[in-house]
């Protein structure tokens, strides 16, 4: 499928596929949304920038999921329809959408977290505004 890396295909196996407004409609998450921090946005620019060659989008997901704690995932998806990419390890308790617009401040990060999560606040003040590692680099990889 369009913008999933291998790995990301392997790990699916056995259950739904994530979606926005499945999430956003499940009762197993709650989610907080908030705009992007800046260096993120740049990311999220470039990526959308390389579409419709998805690597650039699969690595910036990859790259986000490694600072994401537990059983995580990253989708970088417009709101409607499906994702550009994303990646996925085990069976999400912390879920980040990248919601990408063309002007900066309708370009949002919303944060999904299981319900039943012992640290649930915790997880969501620890997830505002995500900066990316490497964006003083200017690349993903």
């Amino acid at each position: 499928p369009r913008g999933q890396s291998e790995r990301g295909r392997k790990k699916k196996s056995g259950r739904m596929a994530l979606s926005v407004s499945g999430l956003l409609s499940s009762d197993q998450y709650e989610h907080r949304t908030c705009g992007m921090h800046r260096d993120l946005l740049g990311q999220v620019r470039l990526a959308m920038q390389a579409l419709p060659d998805p690597s650039i989008a699969v690595q910036l997901c990859e790259k986000l999921l490694e600072l994401l704690p537990g059983d995580a995932a990253v989708l970088l998806s417009p709101a409607m329809g499906k994702p550009f990419a994303e990646a996925v390890r085990g069976e999400p308790e912390v879920v980040v959408w990248l919601l990408p617009d063309p002007t900066d401040v309708d370009s949002k990060q919303t944060t999904f977290v299981k319900a039943d999560k012992e640290d649930v606040e915790e997880t969501f003040s620890a997830m505002y505004k995500l900066t990316f590692p490497e964006a003083s680099e200017g690349k993903v990889a």
